[in-house]
């Protein structure tokens, strides 16, 4: 979502120290958290998950920020913590199984609470 959302970046004025964080998988298996997506036959299944080759990095200079990729829990709390001057995606890679496991329990905690 941030890839068709990019242009968000060029609002002004944007907070000096914005993180941007990017969950990135490399194909939109976000949507399989939405209700209902299991039952979409398999052709609406790809159209939804489209996978992008994007260079974040590239896009993200060109709206004049600054870009960090991260891999891995601790390095991903790590850079979460160090403070910003300037505009930043940080980028982290993922893989969508377990996000998707997790999203889920959050949600039952989220009932049962």
């Amino acid at each position: 979502s941030f890839i068709y959302d990019s242009n968000a970046l060029y609002v002004n004025p944007l907070p000096a120290n914005l993180t941007v964080l990017v969950l990135n998988n490399g194909v939109g298996e976000i949507f399989n958290w939405l209700p209902g997506m299991a039952a979409l036959d398999a052709q609406a299944q790809r159209v939804l998950r489209n996978p992008q080759q994007v260079n974040l990095g590239a896009l993200a200079a060109a709206f004049g920020a600054r870009h960090e990729r991260v891999v891995g829990k601790e390095a991903l709390e790590s850079a979460l913590l160090e403070p910003s001057e300037q505009l930043r995606v940080l980028e982290a890679w993922t893989v969508d199984a377990p996000n998707t496991e997790v999203f889920k329990e959050l949600k039952r905690r989220e009932r049962h609470e």
